[in-house]
């Protein structure tokens, strides 16, 4: 039976607020929701509560309406409060909110986003402010748009117990900044997972200039058509520190210069000896070269023992391209050597046509991919 990938959500906090609004005037059917739900609230209270999801409408409220809904000593939500996101237009409206999440002391992972498709850059990003309301926190997600790199910069080595760090934002101007405008040059020793989805280029470039690199176990990079070069030395750099390695191939932006259609080159993995998975996710079907070669470079620079897994997930179907890349696989040399996952929104049968050596080894897992997911 053909496995389905899952995507698991968590309830926003602000939903139940929501719900509570809507029949504010209506006292029979809230009370008639009260008793149904308070067993279920009893029961799922730490997962409703542990994800807020602040919107510019729900900051609004605790603003305006409830300054006091984390602060206040009956308040049963600040302890339970793990998570974070944030999703607001400017640094003014992240200013505004900061202090009265003060009392959320228990946040481990915060993500900051732009609640628009535009990019909307804004000055005098509230990074002290910031650091001081979360300074617990061990894992960040960007997805801010910032005025320079070095806002940007500033603000992910503001946390000093960092252990995960997720790169999706975009800045004006060059990566290099002037003189009076130099980003910090300081990362925590705790940081173990990396993902770097925008600017890959320019964020592996500042990473290498840092006085002291972070040993990174769990890397995920969105390669893009012309950035394969500092993958390389940045993969050369951590070697036997990587442990898993996402790589996202394809993506084309139009910072690509021109000329640059497709990936010409693929990152080289000899170095990294003690690899344990391997995922490939391509993002988009070439003009030119069949990704299945450029899969095929990159098993062939495998030079990991303790490699346990590899995995491949595209929206595109299988072709006999892929039967290289089949023969490949079933004879990795790896002692710890378990399993090929193949995420794909065709049929198994479609996708085990072109894997017929994995099949044979009873190595390979087939998981049905929805076209609507990201990856």
């Amino acid at each position: 039976m053909m496995e389905v990938a899952q995507d698991q959500r968590h309830i926003p906090v602000e939903l139940l607020i929501a719900f509570f609004d809507h029949l504010e005037k209506d006292r029979e059917s809230l009370a008639t929701c009260g008793l149904v739900c308070r067993t279920w609230l009893a029961l799922t209270r730490y997962r409703v509560f542990s994800h807020l999801h602040l919107n510019q409408r729900l900051a609004d409220s605790i603003i305006n309406e409830v300054p006091d809904l984390f602060s206040s000593p009956l308040s049963s939500i600040s302890p339970l409060v793990t998570n974070i996101k944030i999703l607001l237009s400017t640094a003014r409206e992240i200013r505004l909110l900061a202090p009265y999440l003060k009392p959320l002391k228990q946040v481990k992972k915060l993500y900051i986003g732009r609640d628009s498709l535009f990019f909307r850059a804004t000055n005098n990003f509230p990074v002290k402010l910031l650091a001081e309301c979360f300074s617990n926190i061990t894992s960040l997600e960007v997805a801010f748009d910032f005025r320079s790199f070095a806002q940007l910069s500033s603000l992910v080595c503001a946390f000093p117990r960092l252990e995960e760090l997720h790169f999706r934002s975009l800045w004006e101007g060059p990566a290099t900044s002037t003189a009076h405008q130099q980003p910090l040059r300081v990362l925590p020793r705790s940081l173990k997972t990396l993902e770097i989805s925008v600017y890959t280029k320019h964020t592996l470039e500042w990473i290498m200039s840092l006085e002291e690199i972070p040993s990174i176990a769990d890397l995920s990079l969105e390669v893009d058509n012309f950035e394969t070069s500092q993958v390389n030395e940045f993969l050369k750099l951590q070697g036997a520190n990587i442990r898993r390695l996402l790589w996202k191939c394809g993506y084309q932006s139009e910072f690509t210069p021109p000329g640059h259609n497709t990936p010409a080159v693929t990152p080289d993995l000899q170095w990294n000896t003690s690899l344990e998975k391997l995922d490939i996710a391509i993002l988009y079907a070439p003009d030119v070269r069949p990704y299945s070669s450029l899969v095929q470079d990159l098993l062939q620079s495998l030079n990991s023992k303790p490699l346990r897994e590899v995995s491949i997930r595209q929206y595109y179907p299988f072709d006999e391209s892929w039967t290289n890349v089949d023969k490949l696989l079933s004879e990795l040399t790896s002692p710890h050597f378990q399993q090929v996952s193949l995420f794909s929104n065709a049929t198994r049968e479609d996708v085990l046509r072109y894997f017929p050596c994995c099949q044979e080894k009873e190595i390979i897992r087939v998981v049905y991919m929805n076209p609507d997911v990201v990856l």
